[in-house]
């Protein structure tokens, strides 16, 4: 079985070298720890508000809030299992993310 990661020169007939495979049973490979990452996670929220002045003592305040407001895709990581044959692949999206929602609120104080 080979790995999805890797530098190995090729083989005499094409197949991906040693350093590509995976290592034995038991032992370590060599790739970095932490060497690889997944794509960013971009979560930008926006919010207006305005007063408005009623009398003296009575306000209202108008307010919008955008929840991820340029309705960014975020991406889950890829499959990280080099025995799976959609390895490196990404094939769902980030935990916690939400397209974008609006949310309206108004308050009156005295």
């Amino acid at each position: 079985m080979l790995a999805a990661f890797g530098q190995g020169a090729r083989a005499k007939h094409g197949g991906l070298g040693s350093a590509s495979q995976l290592p034995g049973q038991n032992t370590f490979g060599n790739y970095p720890v932490n060497a690889l990452y997944g794509p960013h996670f971009i979560n930008q929220d926006l919010s207006l508000a305005k007063v408005f002045s009623i009398t003296e003592k009575l306000r209202f305040t108008r307010r919008t809030d955008a929840l991820n407001a340029f309705n960014h895709t975020n991406l889950g990581l890829p499959n990280a299992n080099v025995t799976d044959p959609f390895a490196g692949q990404t094939t769902s999206l980030a935990s916690g993310y939400n397209m974008r929602r609006l949310q309206f609120s108004g308050q009156i104080g005295f």
